[in-house]
């Protein structure tokens, strides 16, 4: 009777899987039929002009977003190399340390019975330097590297001095005790004000909010096209503008572009040179946080028209299809840009504005291919 009962129980759970996998089966099918269809015609060309859209704006909106932060922390190391103390060829005999000790920079200097106590090494580079009989006790460091140094007769004490912050150094009679225990791996600056970092992020995010709703706005008011143009033409420079435009935009096929978009060719030929140009002038911390606030200001409206113009150009059984196939598809391409922009940090600005300029000219020519869905049935 036993195993009756566990037959017809073992034939209920594989009619039940049976079924969970006819169902999966069918959702697979209904999936790649949607997908496949958003390629073919009538919709190949759109899903085509649309892919170039989401791949420039993506790629554009998010380097410059690593590249902002980046830049102001490149900009707070310049600011930090300026203000360097350099000591060097000298003998520091019987002295004691305690407190900040940041932006210091020794070489081949010999410390002889000195201490180091209570202290935060921040910034500071020991480079071809000696120590005899030194001691290091209840140290912290951050961005503090000895580099081809000795330490003869050396005592480390509840120190966070790990093995990676000597670089070619050697040691002779020399002991570490109660070593602090490996916290975060990153070798992080202590001395940064972490509301400042948080300020910077706040105010660059907060100008998406009023981003938003004048965009809400103005895209019912003038359209999702003419919108994406004009905040894509806004993210570039008017070093750009005048290069590119005498490719892309001569003089008589710029009249046929205005008609055909129905945009105003004057207006936005002024306001080109708004938003982008200004990176040229990014000196300091202050000034990148406030361009970055305006460049997401203007991005978000664009960002917008991209997502209601991709939802309205598709039927409703292929909207969803459409816009998460287009969204993956932005983020493998923002994932690019990060890589991209991040290795533009300590080289020339002309390269991040080259770059977005460029891509951005891609996507506001192709957007210009896609229909206005203003007054479209959904």
């Amino acid at each position: 009777m036993e195993q009756v009962k566990l037959n017809k129980v073992s034939e209920k759970s594989v009619q039940n899987n049976s079924i969970f996998a006819n169902i999966e089966q069918v959702k697979l099918n209904k999936f790649w039929g949607s997908f496949m269809q958003i390629l073919w015609p009538p919709y190949t060309a759109m899903t085509m002009v649309l892919i170039v859209v989401w791949t420039t704006t993506a790629f554009g909106f998010y380097g410059m977003s690593i590249w902002f932060p980046e830049y102001v922390r490149h900009l707070e190391i310049e600011k930090d190399q300026d203000r360097e103390i350099v000591t060097a060829n000298r003998t520091l005999a019987h002295r004691r340390f305690g407190g900040l000790l940041e932006d210091r920079r020794f070489e081949r200097v010999r410390f002889v019975d000195v201490t180091f106590e209570d202290t935060l090494l921040s910034r500071c580079i020991f480079e071809e330097c000696t120590f005899k009989d030194c001691f290091f006790r209840r140290v912290r460091s951050s961005k503090t590297f000895f580099i081809r140094s000795t330490f003869k007769r050396v005592d480390f004490e509840s120190t966070d001095l790990y093995a990676f912050r000597f670089i070619d150094c050697a040691f002779a009679n020399s002991s570490f005790r109660n070593t602090v225990e490996d916290g975060c791996g990153l070798d992080l600056d202590l001395t940064t004000d972490l509301s400042d970092v948080f300020t910077e992020n706040l105010i660059a995010q907060a100008a998406i909010i009023p981003g938003s709703i004048v965009s809400s706005y103005i895209l019912d008011k003038f359209g999702r096209v003419k919108t994406m143009d004009s905040c894509i033409i806004l993210n570039q420079d008017e070093l750009q503008r005048q290069v590119f435009g005498s490719i892309f935009f001569p003089q008589p096929s710029l009249q046929r572009l205005n008609t055909k978009s129905e945009f105003n060719g004057v207006t936005s030929l002024l306001l080109t040179s708004a938003s982008a140009f200004f990176i040229w002038f990014l000196d300091t911390r202050t000034t990148v946080i406030a361009f970055e606030a305006l460049f997401n200001f203007i991005s978000i409206s664009g960002w917008n028209a991209v997502d209601v113009i991709t939802t309205e150009s598709y039927p409703a059984s292929l909207r969803s299809t459409g816009y998460g196939f287009l969204s993956a598809v932005s983020r493998l391409s923002a994932i690019l840009g990060n890589l991209t922009f991040a290795h533009y940090i300590s080289v020339s600005k002309a390269l991040p504005v080259l770059t977005t300029a460029t891509v951005l000219m891609v996507g506001a020519l192709a957007s210009l291919k896609l229909k206005e869905t203003k007054d479209t049935l959904m």
